[in-house]
């Protein structure tokens, strides 16, 4: 449980380090600006329902390969539900300090470290464009996987990355985090009260 809130303690503090060194405008950074959150709840439901489709496919692949072993994180779950404000922080704030991290922070600092500010539209850098656009995507994607390999599901990891995907695409087209947090917090409520965890 203290690993846990040390690691929900980085996930703030590393971007907040971050923009304050480098000078960047955390709000704008993040997609946090006052007028995004008035159409966060549209474009929630929009992520929403493409999380929902992604899982679905999941859920058909995983059984129809017989690898579905997400019971283990409902296991994990109930377990972590006897100490309730352990639970609550994990599925709101920690929810919260995922999107800050993952998506509002994580993609664009992939992207500036690997390609820089400013993106070449030359036709030989086309051949890398995919990469070009696409790198912070899925690395932070592949990253948040990682962050619930401590469900010991191997369905949990290829889910985590999945829907990252699809969290991260919609950050990356809309730049509104409000939308993301939305979403996240929607598809985790009707994750676990679904599963009657909650």
């Amino acid at each position: 449980m203290i690993f846990n809130f040390l690691l929900e303690a980085v996930l703030l503090l590393v971007p907040l380090v971050y923009f304050k060194r480098n000078g960047l405008n955390a709000v704008k950074e993040l997609g946090l600006e006052g007028k995004k959150a008035s159409s966060a709840w549209k474009y929630s439901l929009i992520i929403l329902g493409a999380m929902a489709l992604v899982s679905f496919a999941l859920a058909l692949v995983f059984n129809f390969f017989g690898a579905n072993d997400i019971s283990k994180v409902a296991d994990v779950l109930q377990a972590a539900k006897s100490a309730s404000l352990f639970f609550v922080f994990t599925i709101t704030v920690g929810v919260v300090l995922e999107e800050f991290f993952f998506r509002g922070f994580l993609i664009k600092f992939i992207d500036r470290q690997l390609w820089g500010e400013k993106k070449s539209q030359s036709r030989r850098a086309k051949a890398r464009g995919f990469l070009q656009e696409y790198s912070g995507v899925i690395l932070s994607s592949l990253f948040f996987g990682v962050l619930h390999f401590g469900y010991g599901s191997v369905s949990e990891i290829i889910g985590a990355v999945s829907l990252g995907l699809v969290l991260a695409l919609f950050f990356k087209k809309y730049q509104n985090l409000y939308a993301n947090t939305y979403a996240h917090l929607l598809w985790n409520a009707i994750v676990i009260f679904g599963a009657g965890i909650a």
